[in-house]
């Protein structure tokens, strides 16, 4: 078994007494990241509760710990077969009889069974970084707002910054510059799926990088078959996925499921993201720091068209780390202490606007309106 492990996780180790826990821990982890009381410590990047967490009441407290400070929730169960536990007590095994239907309700994000003493010493264990952490690449960038299905200004945008497209169809820009798209590329605007096309193109080829946002997130849940309500601006996006064949839309669902809900660039000097995120968030990834990068800080009402009442999280922003992001369409690129929202409204007949990085300028289209 290949056990995968990122910074930020606490991990509890579930087992009976005598199932070899603990050398596990010094087989796999450093001495720093062994923690061997009841108490985590959430000044430490990892850590690994040693103990044998049977008690559902006690792994809740310290869950509950974890999530409140964005620390990923990781069980490792050695559940062997009692004849591999002689030496374990009755009540220890009745625990373990029913620690798999509980875990289920515990809400991990991560969950691996160890099924034998063999397994256990034959796992393996990796240490690996977020799909969001690309803090090696520097760019320099071009970071582009919410398309919206937006494609020939897209395309007038792209080739505005610079980017050349070769008889092959591949771009590239003669000062080795890269693209980020905050998301929201799709929905509302008449060319969706070629919109989509290009930007995976982009992507595949090397030349840009996208977030998730949740128009994205969406149709994605859309194409997987989920109950999802066929509105504002999905239906036209669906419409286009109607002439497209089976193998399309599985290409299309595998680059989504592949996006992360937000990239750390240039030694985490600069952050994208689709609707905001918390200086504390950066670094860390969870369900709710990715539900907060989808659709930001909301007051839980809803105004007269449905649409969830936002505020404006950027207000009390005091990081050193450049955010920028999308989401909340303005006349103009606009600045908010050390973040920038570079959704300028394409899709609603104004300007699709690019953030060039480090140089903090604008480039940007005026929207074609349709004869």
């Amino acid at each position: 078994m290949r056990i995968e492990i990122k910074d930020y996780s606490l991990i509890l180790l579930i087992g009976v007494s005598s199932c070899g826990k603990t050398g596990f821990a010094d087989k796999h982890f450093f001495d720093y990241e062994i923690n061997h009381t009841d108490d985590p410590d959430f000044t430490r990047k990892l850590q690994v509760m040693d103990g044998n967490w049977l008690t559902a009441d006690k792994r809740q407290a310290v869950l509950k710990q974890a999530k409140i400070n964005n620390y990923r929730r990781v069980a490792i169960v050695f559940q062997f077969p009692e004849e591999e536990l002689p030496q374990c007590n009755r009540a220890e095994l009745q625990a373990m009889a029913s620690i798999e239907r509980r875990l289920q309700e515990e809400g991990y994000e991560e969950k691996y069974f160890l099924n034998s003493r063999r397994e256990m010493d034959q796992a393996t264990l990796v240490k690996t970084k977020y799909p969001s952490d690309k803090r090696n690449e520097h760019g320099p960038f071009d970071i582009i707002g919410d398309v919206h299905g937006c494609y020939n200004e897209l395309t007038r945008l792209i080739r505005k910054l610079g980017y050349k497209e070769d008889e092959n169809g591949r771009y590239c820009h003669p000062e080795n510059r890269k693209l980020v798209f905050v998301g929201d590329v799709v929905d509302r605007g008449e060319a969706s799926i070629p919109t989509l096309k290009l930007i995976m193109k982009l992507c595949a080829d090397g030349i840009a990088y996208m977030v998730l946002g949740n128009h994205d997130d969406r149709l994605l849940r859309y194409l997987k078959g989920n109950a999802v309500e066929v509105k504002h601006g999905l239906e036209t996006t669906a419409a286009e996925l109607e002439k497209e064949d089976d193998e399309t839309r599985r290409s299309i669902m595998a680059f989504l499921e592949s996006l992360p809900a937000y990239y750390q660039f240039a030694d985490g000097d600069l952050a994208c993201v689709h609707a905001g995120i918390k200086e504390e968030f950066l670094g860390k990834y969870t369900k709710s720091i990715k539900q907060f990068c989808l659709y930001g800080m909301t007051t839980g009402e809803f105004n007269e068209m449905g649409m969830p009442v936002r505020l404006d999280w950027a207000d009390d922003y005091k990081g050193y780390t450049v955010i920028v992001y999308g989401h909340t369409p303005y006349l103009q690129v606009y600045r908010r202490n050390n973040a920038y929202c570079v959704d300028t409204g394409c899709v609603f007949n104004n300007r699709l606007s690019a953030l060039r990085y480090p140089e903090m300028t604008v480039v940007d289209v005026r929207k074609r309106k349709n004869r």
